[in-house]
């Protein structure tokens, strides 16, 4: 199964790199476009959707995916009908639906389409408020999306005319003929009214905009931050938000500049170069990834030399980059529904930004660590054919034992506690630690990376 951003990738190589731009978004049901001749609608001079029917896709979180470590079954989409076409292909989305219920949904969103200025959309739920009322879903929040492909088959048949499924899978009946859905991000939302409720839940939604700084209604949803406490630890508390965002798009240049450098070094493992051979396919995970770290280097670009026209306002700044941040460095769903439920922009970027840091520091470990298993496996490596294995020490990891985990370049080696008995998954082995400091975390002890880790 390709992982979903693989997934979405191989779809720009498929459309010749023409982006989403090819499906030319149009403007929404109940949405007429200003008279402009500019490339984008500023966020400020949309006047806001109101009472759009949206069917409404709420996948458990357990096909959503909480473990960052774990490639979720979905993605959730964030919003980027705010960008111009060009930058928007880091939020195409790839997905098969096989649950008749989701595949209705769909039908339902592209059957429901009728002037050519429609789109086919859905509502992808991100939060449902606690009510007495535990089936109420007034006053939730999401984010919509545009369908721009959508085909019966596999992913791979839908899209290339055979082959194996390669797509993201919502589980189910394996007789059942799967829907391939491909769409992007478009704006967030809140739900008004409850119009249908069987067999899938449609609605009437409104745009859910940001709201400017120190307004009344300058809160969150779901309440306080629950992260004030670590950006407090690591200083952002006072940074002001333009400090913010010149750090954050530093940490992005380094790290879309460490994603171009990983592809171009990519190279076929023996087993794969045989089996080009023997077949004559293509490697396609090279492709891939050389696809997907162009379209980060180029998106980003972009963006920067764009940002005063794309969001000329603080307000439209603090929004785009942090949603834009977010796809480049594709953070966890749990981060995406907290983000997606924040309407004060500045602390949105705060959140943000702490996230960035944690997930680039983590990509620069996992760099170090492969260099130094490559530097230690340099003179076996013309002996060995296949898939590197764990070490024998990693077989007594028990609850209780003591372990040394390299965190990043910061941090370096971090001692730590097993809290959990560790669990087997295909070939990696996931790790639950509690720090000295406290935290705890679950972390993959993959083959790849056991340089990472060492007994006390």
């Amino acid at each position: 199964m390709m992982e979903t951003r693989a997934f979405s990738a191989l779809i720009a190589l498929l459309f010749c790199s023409t982006s989403v731009t090819s499906f030319s978004p149009t403007p929404l049901q109940q949405h007429e476009q200003p008279a402009t001749t500019t490339t984008r609608l500023h966020i400020a001079s949309l006047s806001l959707r109101r009472g759009i029917r949206v069917p409404l896709l709420d996948v458990p979180d357990a096909e959503l995916g909480s473990v960052p470590e774990h490639q979720p079954l979905v993605v959730l989409p964030l919003p980027s009908d705010h960008l111009p076409d060009a930058l928007r292909d880091l939020n195409v989305y790839g997905m098969e639906l096989k649950r008749p219920v989701h595949k209705m949904i769909m039908e339902d969103a592209v059957g429901r389409t009728g002037a050519a200025s429609e789109k086919s959309i859905y509502g992808h739920l991100a939060w449902k408020p606690d009510s007495e009322d535990s089936d109420s879903l007034v006053g939730a929040i999401g984010c919509v999306s545009e369908i721009i492909l959508h085909a019966d088959g596999d992913s791979t048949a839908a899209l290339m005319g055979g082959g194996v499924d390669q797509g993201t899978t919502l589980e189910t009946d394996a007789q059942d003929v799967p829907k391939t859905i491909v769409s992007c991000g478009a704006f967030r939302f809140v739900v008004k009214e409850v119009i249908q409720s069987v067999p899938f839940p449609v609605v009437l939604v409104d745009e859910l905009p940001d709201v400017e700084p120190g307004t009344d209604n300058d809160t969150t949803p779901t309440g306080k931050d629950e992260d004030d406490d670590d950006a407090d630890d690591d200083g952002m508390r006072d940074m002001a938000p333009p400090e913010m965002m010149k750090e954050l798009f530093t940490i992005l240049q380094d790290y879309v500049e460490q994603k171009v450098e990983e592809a171009s070094n990519l190279e076929m493992s023996p087993l794969e170069q045989a089996i080009v051979e023997e077949t004559g396919a293509g490697d396609d995970r090279i492709i891939v990834e050389k696809t997907r770290a162009e379209q980060l280097a180029a998106t980003l670009i972009t963006f920067r030399t764009g940002i005063l026209d794309i969001a000329p306002t603080p307000t439209e700044g603090y929004f785009a980059i942090a949603f834009l941040a977010a796809e480049i460095v594709d953070l966890s769903n749990a981060v995406r529904r907290k983000m997606l439920t924040m309407l004060d922009g500045a602390e949105r970027l705060r959140f943000v930004l702490k996230e960035v840091k944690d997930a680039a520091g983590m990509a620069r470990a996992r760099k170090m660590a492969k260099e130094i298993t490559d530097s230690n496996d340099e003179s076996d490596k013309d002996l060995k054919v296949g898939t590197s294995e764990l070490p024998p020490w990693s077989k007594q990891i028990r609850k209780g034992m003591q372990i040394s985990y390299y965190w990043n370049e910061e941090w370096e080696w971090c001692d730590g506690e097993v809290v959990e008995e560790p669990v087997m998954i295909v070939d990696e082995l996931l790790v639950t630690l509690q720090f000295e400091d406290g935290e705890i975390h679950k972390l993959p002890f993959h083959p790849d990376e056991k340089a990472r880790w060492r007994p006390t």
